[in-house]
């Protein structure tokens, strides 16, 4: 939790030298769920001046429909915008355009693989996660009413979908996965490679942040499962958004979106202020994400500098 507010402290810093006059923090799943995630927020507050808001999960399924909206065409025919973070999925769904659903589902990647999987992710332990997610997803997204749907997915999760896939068609140098489209059973692919391996294998694998390797496979299970719809086609996507047409299903392909997702960890760590009691998760911070993105900035912003006085 420590690094954490490291993190948001050099973030809040790094705005305001750039010239922001207003610095506004939202929290997701990691802290709306977690034990002492009203301390943390206290914390933050008290050490950065910064007054996060806490996010409803239907409030992040809104946001990612308005990033999906600014970089595809939802105007015409049904979409899904689907999000899977640490601790939950979001799904947006949409008509024309217009938002007829917003839904919020306990589905992260962090939650679902210290429940059903841990170190030693095995066929079977994904055969019991994709089991027990199925009939909730079914419910809130019935292949009859979302036959043929767009679906767009956000996140790291299909960031490195896409980074697999493209390694795996031979393409080494694009310089982004945004608008990758895949089919599902790419996907179902990728998957089924995956879970035999150790965190150390899949870390290992093109295309793959290998941060992620102890969570890719459940984020995977999870999305498949969204487009699976029955086992009957694949989505259209885009990584981080992805997209596609299922010939029977809700969708059959994917693709990409651009975006910058902070890593959310639901393990406290030894600077966590309260444990809680079981599978309830604690607030820590992953420095090293933040960090690397502090550094992008920082680098964008000396090379904007540096234009100007060239100029």
């Amino acid at each position: 939790m420590r690094q954490a507010l490291e993190a948001l402290t050099r973030m809040a810093t790094l705005a305001r030298q750039l010239g922001a006059s207003r610095v506004e923090a939202v929290a997701t799943s990691a802290v709306r769920d977690a034990a002492n995630g009203l301390t943390f927020l206290e914390l933050v507050r008290s050490e950065t001046g910064l007054k996060v808001k806490i996010l409803r999960g239907e409030e992040e399924a809104r946001l990612s429909f308005r990033s999906a909206l600014a970089h595809f065409e939802l105007g015409v025919g049904r979409a899904v915008v689907m999000d899977i973070g640490g601790g939950s999925l979001e799904l947006a769904l949409s008509a024309d355009g217009l938002l007829e659903r917003l839904i919020s589902l306990p589905f992260g990647a962090i939650r679902l693989t210290e429940e059903f999987l841990g170190p030693g992710t095995r066929r079977k332990g994904v055969r019991r996660l994709r089991g027990a997610i199925r009939d909730d997803i079914r419910k809130v997204l019935p292949v009859r009413d979302w036959r043929g749907a767009q679906v767009i997915g956000s996140g790291g999760t299909f960031t490195n979908l896409a980074g697999i896939y493209l390694m795996r068609q031979g393409v080494q140098t694009a310089r982004t996965t945004h608008g990758t489209r895949l089919a599902r059973v790419e996907l179902e692919h990728i998957l089924d490679m995956l879970q035999d391996m150790s965190p150390e294998q899949r870390a290992a694998v093109p295309g793959l942040n290998p941060g992620r390797a102890d969570i890719i496979v459940a984020g995977f299970a999870v999305a498949a499962e969204v487009l699976a719809g029955e086992r009957r086609g694949i989505v259209h996507g885009a990584v981080p958004w992805l997209t596609g047409r299922r010939p029977e299903g809700p969708a059959a392909e994917l693709r990409t979106s651009p975006g910058f997702a902070p890593e959310r960890r639901r393990t406290a760590g030894p600077d966590a202020v309260a444990r809680g009691g079981a599978r309830k998760p604690t607030v820590v911070g992953n420095a090293q994400a933040g960090a690397r993105w502090l550094d992008r900035v920082g680098r964008l912003a000396g090379r904007s500098g540096e234009r100007k006085a060239a100029q």
